[in-house]
């Protein structure tokens, strides 16, 4: 598609490293650049990456864990009594395979949201964001509160 959200048949892209530097009609890139290499796209489809715009990265840790409980019955059990033994090291290692594993599935952009844990918070971001780094993904880390009147997590 183009900016105008018109679809493009017959398209092509023109990549210089890792970013995309031109889309449009194959004709119109063709005569636009040269290739070193040229990737056959017919019968595919080119989608931009995909935002996921809510995502705990820490919590794939704990993935498949109390997945027979409700809610707030699986926070209580699983996620605060988790929270205060989780240190800077285990959220970068967990971030990181999380954004692995979202990569691998389109995603390129990540808006992860940390609440409190028994370490200091901000070493928590910085492994988010270190992890953001290190494997390319774009990403943000921002804090988020929720209450209840059965639990209450919040920072």
């Amino acid at each position: 598609m183009n900016c105008n959200s018109e679809e493009i048949k017959n398209g092509a892209v023109a990549i210089k490293g890792s970013r995309f530097v031109a889309v449009g009609k194959t004709s119109e890139i063709d005569a636009g650049f040269s290739a070193e290499e040229i990737q056959d796209g017919s019968n595919k489809a080119l989608f931009p990456g995909f935002i996921n715009s809510h995502g705990h990265l820490f919590q794939n840790l704990l993935k498949g864990l109390g997945r027979d409980r409700k809610l707030l019955d699986w926070l209580n059990a699983s996620i605060k009594k988790t929270l205060p033994y989780i240190d800077a090291e285990d959220v970068f290692i967990v971030a990181t395979a999380g954004c692995m594993e979202s990569m691998e599935s389109g995603v390129t952009t990540f808006l992860d949201y940390m609440y409190c844990h028994g370490t200091s918070l901000e070493a928590l971001d910085d492994a988010v964001i270190e992890a953001f780094r290190n494997t390319g993904m774009r990403g943000e880390a921002r804090k988020g509160s929720y209450s209840s009147g059965r639990i209450r997590l919040s920072c």
